[in-house]
């Protein structure tokens, strides 16, 4: 007896935390591993799929990684599939593979349970490291191939959403409120509509998403169990069958609900109906999109753990989280260095996280925009780059005007009134807004170069901001 509490007690040593609701033996992950170089971020577009340069880096980290674990150059076998590369075939654990990307040398082991995500990534990253390759070459990881999680389970009744029928739902709601998930641990500039993060704050399909949760949380709640399917298959049913009139952009070939390029992509799922029996195989995986490449083999297990601890948090029985609509303007704020900062604290604070490589990461993004501010005075007055979709990249800036009380401040720009937000960063609350240079015809050379000037050359009111402009 006195060998199990030992294990029991080493095991969770080894995870760091405890949970109540999933299930850590047969929850797995997949988590793509991605590196580059300088060069291999210079190459043009985002759509090169190969080089003759990159194809060499991946030769080298290959051989360094079946040498590594001991692998005989046997186990290699080139891949006929259009992602250029190799599986290595590990005896008692089925194929890795390796292949080149768009800016990146991408790598995936088959699906790991928590507590085996690190010792299975330790030696990619030696081999990487050993071909001069890293996870990313820019801060905060603009341009770089991403580090994807798949969350799911060996068979469909061993998924952590399966188990925990309104997980699922949620996710997808504490996520669309949540600027720090949704952006904290994304690759720089990869936010809003048309991203590989893509997000659901356009109007109709706020709207559209509200009616589906609202016709799912009556179904949950008045129809007995023993008489409706699994909540999480009728989730899925539901946004198969959905006909809303939604503005949609299309994502690797499909529409809506299903669509690749999302901030949680559900395409794994669209297989599913109400009737799929929990023993049906196959890859149901929810793909959480929102993390960029993990810088070490340990920043991969913590990130694994935070959606854990996500999920957990989610799963109590029968609780509904309460989804909100976000207004485009506190939408906008959701890209500022400030606003992911504060919301950072409110997340760790509900899930009552302590780790300092979740904590690194995010503060990675923040610093990656605050570290050069366009506009700074002594009274507590800051304009910064804000992050925004790639083709608006410099044209957002964030004013943040530090709160030493509760009157909001009055700001104007070309006649357009700017919505203020009182946040908490660290021990200090700030007024946060978002200004969007193209919507208020600015002249962002201008702007940029002497923001207080230019401003002061449209109807203003913002005494505070014109404290020292001279």
């Amino acid at each position: 007896m006195k060998s199990y509490i030992l294990l029991f007690i080493l095991f969770f040593a080894r995870v760091g935390f405890s949970q109540q609701y999933i299930d850590l033996r047969s929850t797995l992950f997949g988590v793509e591993y991605s590196f580059q170089d300088e060069e291999i971020v210079k190459e043009p577009g985002r759509m090169t799929m190969t080089t003759p340069y990159k194809r060499e880096k991946l030769l080298t980290m290959l051989k360094n990684y079946v040498n590594i674990v001991g692998l005989p150059e046997s186990a290699i076998q080139e891949k006929t599939t259009w992602k250029p590369g190799f599986f290595i075939n590990v005896p008692r654990d089925g194929q890795y593979v390796i292949n080149t990307e768009p800016v990146t040398i991408e790598f995936n082991t088959t699906p790991k349970t928590l507590n085996q995500i690190r010792k299975a990534a330790e030696p990619i990253y030696a081999a990487a490291a050993s071909a001069g390759l890293k996870p990313y070459v820019n801060p905060a990881a603009e341009r770089s191939g991403m580090g994807h999680i798949h969350v799911g389970g060996r068979a469909l009744g061993d998924s952590p959403f399966y188990k925990n029928e309104n997980l699922l739902r949620n996710v997808i709601a504490f996520f669309h409120k949540h600027p720090s998930l949704l952006y904290g641990f994304a690759e720089a500039y990869d936010v809003g509509m048309n991203s590989n993060v893509e997000t659901l704050h356009e109007k109709s399909r706020q709207d559209a998403l509200a009616k589906i949760f609202s016709d799912y949380d009556r179904i949950i709640h008045y129809t007995p169990v023993d008489r409706r399917a699994n909540g999480f298959l009728t989730l899925v049913d539901m946004f198969k069958n959905d006909r809303s009139e939604v503005k949609w952009s299309v994502g690797g070939g499909f529409m809506g609900w299903f669509a690749h390029y999302r901030f949680i992509n559900l395409e794994h799922l669209r297989s599913l109906n109400p009737d799929s029996p929990a023993t049906t195989s196959g890859k149901f995986t929810v793909e959480f999109r929102i993390f960029r490449p993990p810088p070490s083999a340990a920043h991969a297990e913590a990130l694994a753990k935070l959606l854990v601890s996500v999920m957990d948090h989610l799963s109590k029985p029968g609780y509904l989280e309460k989804f909100e609509k976000i207004s485009a303007g506190r939408f906008s704020n959701f890209m500022t260095g400030t606003k992911v900062a504060s919301d950072w604290l409110e997340v760790k604070e509900i899930l009552n996280l302590h780790n300092p490589l979740l904590d690194e990461m995010v503060q990675e993004l923040v610093n990656n925009i605050h570290s050069k501010p366009v506009y700074k005075n002594k009274s507590g007055v800051e304009i910064f780059d804000s992050y925004s979709e790639k083709d608006l990249k410099g044209k957002h800036f964030e004013v943040r005007i530090e709160a030493t009380d509760n009157t909001k401040p009055d700001l104007q720009i070309n006649g357009k009134k700017l919505n203020f937000e009182k946040v908490q960063s660290g021990e200090k609350f700030y007024w946060i807004t978002l200004v969007k240079t193209e919507d208020m015809d600015l002249d962002l050379a201008k702007f940029r170069r002497s923001p207080l000037t230019y401003m002061r050359s449209v109807p203003l009111r913002c005494e505070r901001l014109l404290l020292d402009a001279g």
